[in-house]
């Protein structure tokens, strides 16, 4: 609808919820559509889509641990796997307070160790490349890697932070999160290109279909080189 209409946004209307009250069953929202002059019980309101949570992340065991010893990850840094190919409504908050508690317990014990590396797991050697800032990652991402994918797109995106520019990060939390962001695109762009199928959030127009004989399982990828 968005393409079609040559917008950044689709009207959302609650006129038509009858009974209820969309300021009372939604009053974080509604305060702030009320803050643009918005109504939610009377004006449309202007939505788009977001990308809000992140399926994968650092591969974790049962007890959060990763394959370096005494690091734990868990929450939406941790790839647990519970989710799937997609995430139900509130289930990341579930996630987190379960496997923060075992990493906790885990701790406690004193038993230490790591969990065992994945045996095929597929070596990724990152560029050496930073983005200008955090916004030049998310345009990327949206552009190239968001709601629909294609090969072409999803090339494209890694020229681009083939095209960035190489070096040591600065040495501030800023230049860090910068290098670190554009190793994050880099996986991102790497696993969507790899995953020649469309499955849960992940949507290639080039293949539209699911392929469980070849994609059925998850992509791992170890820090190499």
């Amino acid at each position: 609808e968005m393409r079609a209409a040559g917008s950044d946004h689709v009207w959302l209307d609650c006129t038509a919820l009858g009974r209820v009250d969309p300021i009372e069953r939604f009053p974080g929202i509604a305060a702030l559509c009320g803050e643009r002059g918005v109504d939610l019980r009377h004006d449309p309101v202007p939505v788009a889509p977001a990308a809000h949570y992140l399926m994968g992340g650092v591969r974790t065991d049962s007890w959060a641990r990763t394959t370096v010893p005494g690091l734990y990850a868990c929450g939406e840094t941790a790839a647990t796997g519970v989710h799937g190919a997609n995430r139900l409504a509130s289930n990341s908050l579930l996630e987190t307070v379960v496997f923060a508690k075992r990493a906790v317990e885990h701790i406690a014990e004193g038993t230490g160790g790591a969990m065992a590396p994945c045996p095929d797991s597929t070596p990724f050697a990152a560029r050496r490349t930073a983005p200008p800032d955090h916004a030049a990652v998310q345009r990327l991402l949206w552009e190239h890697a968001g709601i629909e994918r294609s090969g072409e797109a999803l090339q494209t995106g890694l020229d681009t932070v083939e095209g960035w520019p190489e070096g040591e990060p600065e040495p501030s939390r800023e230049g860090h999160e910068r290098r670190w962001l554009g190793v994050f695109a880099e996986l991102l762009l790497t696993a969507a290109l790899r995953r020649e199928e469309s499955r849960g959030a992940h949507f290639r127009t080039d293949f539209p279909g699911r392929d469980d004989e070849r994609w059925k399982r998850q992509q791992v990828f170890r820090r190499a080189g």
